[in-house]
Formats: C-alpha cells, structure tokens, sequence
C-alpha cells in the first residue's frame, strides 16, 4: 500500500450494537499502521455522540503514543 499524504486522520467511534470487541480490532489495526516506518501515530481515547467511548488517531510529525488499554480491556 502506497500512502501519498504526510498526515491524515482515523476517527473509530462506538455506536449501538458495537462493543470493546470492535475497538480492540480497532486498535489492533491503528497500532500496524504505526509500524511502518514512515508513519508516526497519535492516538487518543475520546467520546463520541451518545457518550459512546471513541478512537481517534493522528497520524502526523510527532510521535505520541498513549496507552489506551485501559478503556478497552
């Protein structure tokens, strides 16, 4: 896969019906893209509509990656 752009934006939110288990898959995918090389990830638990728990990565210039387990686990 060939990634043009140097920054872009992953939204995950949780709606009816979706569980912890979709975020973890999630997560598990937003923590691969981080390993290429050419990529830094930020991620950062936040609330989406209906107070649902959200996932939300930056991938950007700087590195920041937070542990988000907690919510997931």
């Amino acid at each position: 896969m060939e990634i043009k752009k140097k920054s872009f934006n992953i939204a995950v939110f949780a709606a009816d019906g979706i569980g912890s288990e979709i975020m973890r898959e999630a997560l598990k995918v937003l923590r691969l893209i981080a390993e290429k090389p050419i990529l830094i990830l930020h991620l950062r638990a936040l609330q989406g509509l209906r107070g649902k728990l959200g996932l939300y990565a930056n991938l950007g210039p700087v590195v920041v990656f937070e542990e988000l387990s907690e919510y997931f686990f």
